[in-house]
């Protein structure tokens, strides 16, 4: 876990929105029912349940992951 004054850094940083983007896009829709550390859930409810990545915040690690290119580029423009 995280510590709490740590958590401000984990949301900064890109690398999490890219791994948070491709594991949604990719898995977020699947409804195959797995078995998982002895239960059956859902893919997609695995991923929303254990790494908190739910497929409707889709859109949002989209926008983020563009500001975090412009943000870049501008910077390194001029």
């Amino acid at each position: 876990q995280i510590p709490k004054w740590w958590i401000w850094l984990y949301w900064m940083t890109p690398s999490n929105w890219t791994i948070r983007g491709l594991f949604t896009s990719q898995y977020g829709d699947i409804d195959k029912v797995i078995d998982v550390f002895g239960e059956k859930k859902a893919v997609s409810l695995f991923l929303k349940d254990y790494f908190g990545f739910p497929h409707d915040q889709l859109g949002v690690v989209a926008v983020v992951l563009i500001a975090y290119a412009v943000a870049f580029a501008s910077l390194f423009a001029y």
